[in-house]
């Protein structure tokens, strides 16, 4: 038996038969898709009240009006709604209150600190070339206004950093050190003044000074006009002569034919050293025999003897030393008798190494050894 349907979207009604109860179909008026129930069936809220039946009449020469049947769409319906979208459009839309945002932490606006912290490092920045230009007296007012602008970045940064600790040391100390800055430049401008070094006075060394070097000890001023050759060198400028043996016997030769002398001499064996490195000394060898004199304590001298180029040890040409070289050269005299000599006095010109006056050793008998 037909019965009646309404659409719960449109309330269109419909007349459907009942094999079709509970089936889905679409609403031709509205499009959209529900059960087919009967009216009674449908939810209170979906249905409207039951209102008393107007009485109406019916003329009886005219037939009741056919109900329209429901033409059945067979395609499958389209997912568009879901259970609880056709629930809410049954029982209308629910409203849940939506919870309120939280609100904001105080103080979590960012400060202008955080986005210009040039302000700090510009503070520093202005104070190191503060600094630097207060080392120039002439760029005097370049220093004043460079320091006044590194104090102004500074106070812009502190107030800018909106009471953040940790974001106010950089500004505050680029504001507090340019302070003393600015005040030296304005009132006290005579610290800036540049003296000029003053001229110091090196002692002038005398060139013909001579000292007398221990051989193991600190050189000092030579006492005496003749020095100890068993104690001591001698030191004129770079020029330093030590005797470093006395012998009467045969000289030792470099020749094919002997390898000493028939007669025997007085050698003196010397060393020449550049003691030091200001400059270069050319060594012209006392062998040569210009203005040497060697006398005993009766005031005798002895002649220099020359046996060629045949002694070993003895320098013909001149030698060029450097700072800290040395060199040894020989002198052979001719001999004193024996048991007569007390003392030697040898007399060096230091014109051979550069130097000024005479080179003069003592010479004691401890150091004569007679082979």
């Amino acid at each position: 038996m037909p019965f009646v349907a309404r659409c719960p979207f449109c309330s269109k009604e419909f007349r459907a038969a009942d094999t079709m109860e509970g089936r889905s179909v679409t609403c031709k008026q509205c499009g959209d898709a529900f059960t087919l129930a009967k009216a009674e069936k449908l939810p209170a809220s979906s249905v409207a009240k039951a209102q008393p039946p107007a009485p109406s009449i019916v003329p009886v020469s005219k037939p009741p009006e056919a109900v329209q049947p429901i033409e059945f769409d067979p395609t499958p319906l389209p997912r568009t709604r879901s259970l609880p979208a056709l629930a809410e459009a049954l029982e209308g839309p629910s409203e849940t209150p939506k919870p309120a945002p939280p609100p904001k932490a105080a103080g979590s606006r960012r400060s202008w600190a955080d986005e210009l912290p040039i302000f700090g490092v510009a503070s520093l920045a202005l104070l190191g070339v503060a600094l630097l230009l207060l080392s120039f007296p002439s760029l005097r007012f370049a220093t004043i206004g460079v320091a006044g602008l590194a104090i102004l970045a500074g106070l812009i940064g502190w107030f800018a950093a909106n009471g953040g600790r940790k974001r106010m040391w950089m500004p505050l100390a680029g504001a507090v050190l340019s302070i003393p800055v600015l005040v030296v430049a304005i009132f006290f401008p005579q610290l800036l003044a540049v003296r000029p070094p003053e001229e110091v006075k090196l002692p002038v060394e005398d060139p013909a000074k001579i000292l007398a070097v221990p051989f193991r000890g600190t050189a000092i001023d030579a006492t005496s006009e003749w020095i100890d050759a068993s104690r001591y060198s001698i030191q004129q400028g770079d020029l330093r002569v030590r005797v470093l043996s006395v012998v009467i016997g045969p000289v030792e030769l470099s020749s094919k034919t002997a390898s000493r002398s028939q007669q025997p001499y007085l050698q003196i064996k010397l060393e020449i050293a550049n003691a030091r490195v200001r400059k270069r000394l050319d060594y012209l060898p006392w062998s040569r025999g210009d203005g040497i004199v060697l006398r005993d304590q009766t005031g005798k001298t002895y002649a220099l003897k020359s046996l060629g180029g045949e002694v070993a040890g003895q320098q013909k040409n001149s030698v060029a030393l450097g700072p800290f070289d040395r060199v040894t050269d020989l002198l052979i005299f001719e001999s004193p008798p024996a048991k007569t000599v007390e003392h030697l006095r040898l007399e060096l010109p230091a014109s051979a190494a550069g130097g000024i006056g005479s080179l003069k050793f003592e010479i004691p008998p401890l150091m004569i050894q007679r082979h």
